[in-house]
């Protein structure tokens, strides 16, 4: 990359994006108007807001899409079928299992469900294919690629651990969505875990085999702060060789996967 590349990717990506991610650690989100396609502005975090947006995006759906109690179910494309998430709550004896599901809207690119799913701690993402059934979990909110060929999920929770820390991509071929890969930030650990004093977030595509990330990194002000985090980079995820890896372009620590 050049400097006159460097100087407009700063222009046009990095300042925009440094800013909406201060603006997200410092003040809360506007509401944005009503909308059929999920954004990453409205993602649920939290069992409530979950519960929120479900009957929210179920008005939107029409009705296509419905809730009974516990259940949602969701029309697949052959004639009477449909797939059914049944909900495990909070009382049940097991809080490793317990499951809230909730609607999420629907991306007509990739024809697909997105389903939003709330754990004891921690939360993920269904994607399912509306033909097929086929539904695969992702750590972090989907981005699709222009050309649709393509999932992007990142996830990155470094203070409570809940989330993991990691980059993931699919591919979308025929409807069928299968993994092409998994990047796992930050040191490995004995256990098998994965510690980081850093991560992404804010992914934004740049063509069909580039997007661009902020990079976050914790940071302690004084000894009477809490820990926060700080957009501290901007990371590029490029796909060479039909291998995705990560470089980072603005920052002070290196990225390599």
């Amino acid at each position: 990359m050049n400097s006159r590349q460097l100087l407009l990717l700063l222009w046009v990506v990095w300042f925009p994006l440094r800013a909406q991610a201060e603006s997200s650690q410092t003040e809360p989100q506007q509401a944005k108007p009503e909308q059929a396609e999920p954004t990453e502005s409205n993602r649920c975090t939290s069992t409530l807001c979950g519960f929120r947006q479900d009957e929210r995006r179920l008005l939107e759906a029409g009705g296509l899409v419905r809730r009974d109690n516990d259940q949602l179910q969701l029309p697949l494309s052959s004639p009477g079928e449909a797939l059914v998430l049944v909900d495990v709550p909070a009382d049940s004896k097991d809080s490793d299992r317990v499951v809230y599901y909730s609607y999420a809207g629907f991306l007509p690119a990739i024809n697909a469900y997105l389903v939003a799913l709330a754990f004891w701690e921690g939360h993920g993402y269904f994607l399912i294919n509306k033909r097929s059934g086929q539904k695969v979990y992702l750590s972090g909110y989907p981005e699709v690629s222009p050309d649709a060929k393509h999932v992007l999920s990142v996830s990155s929770d470094l203070i409570a651990g809940y989330s993991p820390n990691t980059v993931e991509v699919f591919s979308v071929s025929s409807g069928a969505f299968k993994s092409v890969a998994e990047l796992k930030l930050g040191s490995a650990l004995p256990n098998g875990l994965i510690k980081s004093s850093w991560g992404l977030g804010i992914p934004r595509w740049i063509n069909n085999q580039q997007a661009v990330m902020v990079k976050f990194c914790l940071e302690i002000p004084d000894a009477s702060a809490d820990v926060r985090e700080r957009p501290c980079g901007l990371v590029e995820l490029r796909e060479r060789d039909s291998k995705w890896q990560l470089r980072e372009l603005i920052g002070s620590k290196a990225v390599s996967h």
